[in-house]
């Protein structure tokens, strides 16, 4: 049975209310209903079956399976309290979740994906959490492996199953995900390692900016070099013989971190230098600020390494 609605003020088309979705009736006319249900005491949901035009559409006339005794005509007053509800496609969900991601763009700012999963409590039972649980997990593993260390496919532990992922959107769905500015944790099975299908932040401007590991390589330099510098901050007059003790100090770690590698991830960096130390001294660099020192450095990240691309020649 279906039923029609018709509301001069309605913007139904305009407003993208489409089949499928539910209007939601939170108050009826007295003579809407042959006697039942109450008009004063109703709320029902109803599917739209087709949208006729603006002001008018079509809806399921049915309540928890049974059919009402509605008479929508002519002869109706009084007023109808309605809402329309659009039931997102996953398709759609998807592209509300990346329109989200763009209007952030920081690439120190990395959205974690699913929002749900289930952790096993010690007696076998399940508990659902929320996706902070899943981002402390990543914020662990961080802390717990080299800066420069790679988590595109790198297994993480974590929660016992993971919900709103690899088993609710399709594997083309969760890549749009991915390539978007979400940092997408899928797993194989229950009970399984998580691991990312990219280790994307919410900044896809750039590569360098679009990797988390390229990120935190560049953020732990930074920090290096200000504490291995900090210590001689106002403990020293600055004259030629300074600027070159700090030159050599910065050489150090800057071979240092050239040099010491870390298993799969290797070096900090892959080259770089102490480029130039500026201060006011003999009358020069006067756009430097009295009493600072102004030291300037290159470095070269390592990229991770995402993809193997394979050529076959065949003889």
């Amino acid at each position: 049975m279906s039923i029609a609605l018709v509301l001069s003020g309605a913007t139904f088309i305009s407003s993208g209310t489409k089949v499928g979705d539910q209007v939601i009736l939170t108050n009826a006319p007295s003579n809407m209903f042959g006697g039942s249900p109450d008009p004063n005491n109703f709320a029902g949901t109803f599917n739209v079956v087709s949208v006729e035009d603006e002001t008018h559409l079509h809806y399921d006339g049915f309540l928890n399976g049974s059919a009402l005794n509605l008479s929508l005509g002519s002869s109706l007053s009084g007023t109808v309290g309605y809402e329309i509800v659009h039931n997102l496609t996953k398709d759609e969900q998807i592209d509300v979740l990346l329109a989200y991601a763009a209007g952030l763009a920081n690439k120190r700012v990395t959205l974690v994906w699913p929002p749900a999963a289930l952790v096993k409590n010690s007696d076998g039972t399940l508990t659902q959490v929320d996706g902070s649980f899943m981002a402390s997990c990543l914020a662990s593993a961080k802390s717990a492996n080299p800066a420069q260390q790679g988590f595109t496919n790198f297994p993480i532990p974590g929660p016992y199953q993971l919900l709103y992922s690899n088993t609710y959107f399709t594997k083309t769905q969760l890549k749009r995900l991915a390539a978007g500015g979400y940092l997408v944790f899928v797993q194989d099975a229950p009970g399984a390692n998580m691991y990312a299908l990219h280790q994307h932040t919410t900044d896809m401007s750039t590569f360098s900016n679009s990797e988390l590991s390229c990120v935190t390589a560049e953020d732990k330099v930074s920090a290096d070099l200000v504490a291995i510098f900090k210590p001689y901050v106002g403990q020293y007059n600055i004259s030629q013989d300074y600027l070159s003790f700090l030159n050599d100090i910065g050489d150090k770690y800057i071979y240092k971190s050239k040099t010491e590698k870390a298993p799969k991830c290797g070096s900090l960096i892959l080259n770089g230098s102490i480029d130039s130390l500026r201060a006011q001294i003999n009358g020069q660099n006067l756009d430097v600020a009295q009493g600072a020192v102004e030291v300037t450095a290159s470095v070269e990240i390592g990229k991770p390494s995402n993809w193997i691309q394979i050529k076959l020649l065949v003889s």
